[in-house]
């Protein structure tokens, strides 16, 4: 019979304690529970039997920057490329939005079949960005930002946007990916339009924007 969190209460309990110092617990969690059986093959997926809410919290505990793999996301993807899992692959969007991007750019040719396939994972990673750029309780990152930070954040965001168009064909994804080069395009003024403009990072976008100049020719 398959693993349930339910069945390891005293456990679970122990885990999330507010005094729980270390990740002793977690990693008895994810080895003994979760992740059993992650070389071979089950009768059930192992990310049935936790909430998504969950696995996030783990990975928050070990939280060092959004760009930093934790015990919880390095096995996520081991996961992912072993089994194709994609529920996984959802969980580590959710998890962090930028490990996911990363992971989707480096191992695209061994996981386009299922992201391909699924569009959820846009969901995931627009709800998880929109958190971390605009926030809701809390001032989201782009609260004050200055012009030079946004002009690398849609240069960032554009170079994304064409490595995603040329891997895969998940329409719903490409068209999350070109939002937000959009959107922090149009957060740009006049004088960093002017830049991207002369560094030709314009011409790379077909939106038009209230800033942006254009040659005429008779």
């Amino acid at each position: 019979m398959p693993y349930q969190i339910k069945y390891f209460p005293e456990l679970k309990t122990q885990i999330f304690a507010d005094d729980n110092d270390d990740n002793d617990d977690n990693q008895l969690f994810l080895d003994e529970i979760l992740f059993t059986g992650e070389d071979e093959e089950l009768d059930y997926d192992p990310f049935d039997i936790i909430s998504y809410d969950t696995i996030k919290e783990m990975h928050d505990d070990e939280y060092v920057s959004v760009y930093d793999d934790s015990s919880i996301t390095i096995k996520l993807k081991s996961i992912i490329l072993k089994k194709q899992n994609i529920n996984a692959l959802e969980i580590l969007a959710y998890c962090s939005p930028f490990i996911c991007i990363d992971f989707l750019i480096d191992k695209y040719d061994s996981i386009k079949h299922i992201v391909n396939k699924k569009n959820m994972i846009a969901d995931y990673l627009n709800n998880e960005l929109i958190e971390f750029y605009y926030g809701s309780i809390c001032p989201g990152y782009l609260e004050g930002v200055e012009q030079e930070e946004l002009i690398e954040l849609h240069k960032d965001h554009l170079m994304i946007y064409e490595k995603i168009s040329t891997r895969y064909r998940n329409t719903k994804l490409l068209s999350f990916f070109k939002q937000q080069v959009e959107s922090f395009f149009m957060m740009l003024d006049e004088n960093s339009v002017s830049q991207l403009q002369s560094e030709n990072f314009i011409k790379m976008t077909d939106i038009d924007h209230p800033n942006q100049t254009y040659m005429e020719f008779d």
